[in-house]
């Protein structure tokens, strides 16, 4: 009875077990299953990003309490792209396959005059850097701009991996660039039109200036010549009407010189005129 009731208790014991096992190897499974699902999203993620991805990392964690310029020079030293998209990829001339892997110095050398201020920038952030633009010689030898995000994975007072995106925008660039030449020609051309303004109110000013300066000559011309010339004629008008029972012919000849004189005069008058509201005033809209 002892020996039935032991072998029992070790069935019993070796079914928990299996029980167990079976519940643990369901578990791994599901994660397994979770994971490979991570996975293929991360990498539609990678490949179907409008940006250039990448991941690097270190051959050994770099500590974020060594001096700037020591961190800097090991980055150049410890990195390799751990992770990358084709967009990022193409940007280098490469393949996603052949840059995974690869050392970071490959894409960008130290000597890069850009390469170092970038990643002493980068340790200074902190290693999480959003919107910093960077320019970059392609390989057709033409300027770009970058835009750059950088996000570490800081653990223990190391950094593990740095991800990032790179975005070119130098088209972008270049339309602002377009558009703030566009404005500055604009305002010059307001400023400009504005000192013909003032310089048209200030020619008009002196004409104005002029006219008063006519208008009191043609008073002078009105008392000193037309008055006078109207004082003559109804003088002769006189002589005329005394005349004209004595000498009518001599009435007649009277008569048409003092025509002539009214004729003389309209013109001189409407000469007057002219001059007492020239027409350039008028167009100016100053009257």
């Amino acid at each position: 009875g002892t020996c039935g009731a032991l072998v029992g208790l070790r069935v019993r014991s070796a079914n928990r077990r299996s029980t167990m096992l079976e519940a643990e190897v369901a578990k791994r499974d599901v994660l397994n299953r979770d994971l490979q699902l991570s996975e293929e999203r991360f990498q539609n993620l990678l490949k179907n990003s409008g940006e250039q991805v990448w991941c690097l990392g270190f051959d050994e964690p770099i500590p974020v309490d060594l001096p700037e310029m020591e961190q800097v020079d090991l980055i150049f030293e410890r990195t390799y792209f751990a992770e990358a998209n084709e967009k990022i990829a193409e940007a280098y001339g490469t393949t996603r396959e052949e840059l995974i892997g690869s050392r970071f110095q490959s894409v960008m050398p130290r000597s890069l005059p850009t390469s170092v201020p970038l990643f002493l920038e980068v340790v200074r952030s902190g290693y999480r850097m959003i919107d910093f633009e960077t320019r970059e010689v392609a390989r057709n030898g033409s300027d770009r701009v970058i835009l750059n995000n950088f996000l570490g994975t800081v653990k223990d007072g190391k950094v593990h991996r740095v991800w990032g995106t790179t975005r070119d925008i130098t088209g972008r660039k270049r339309a602002e660039q377009t558009i703030r030449e566009q404005t500055l020609r604009l305002e010059a051309e307001i400023e400009s039109r504005r000192k013909a303004q003032e310089k048209l109110h200030e020619l008009a000013s002196r004409l104005i200036h002029t006219q008063e300066h006519e208008r009191r000559h043609i008073a002078r011309e009105l008392h000193d010549d037309l008055t006078q010339r109207l004082v003559a004629m109804a003088m002769d008008a006189g002589g005329v009407d005394k005349a004209l029972e004595s000498s009518p012919e001599t009435a007649h000849k009277d008569l048409r010189e003092i025509q002539k004189e009214l004729t003389d005069m309209a013109t001189s008058t409407q000469e007057l005129s002219r001059q007492l509201h020239p027409k350039i005033i008028e167009e100016l809209g100053l009257v």
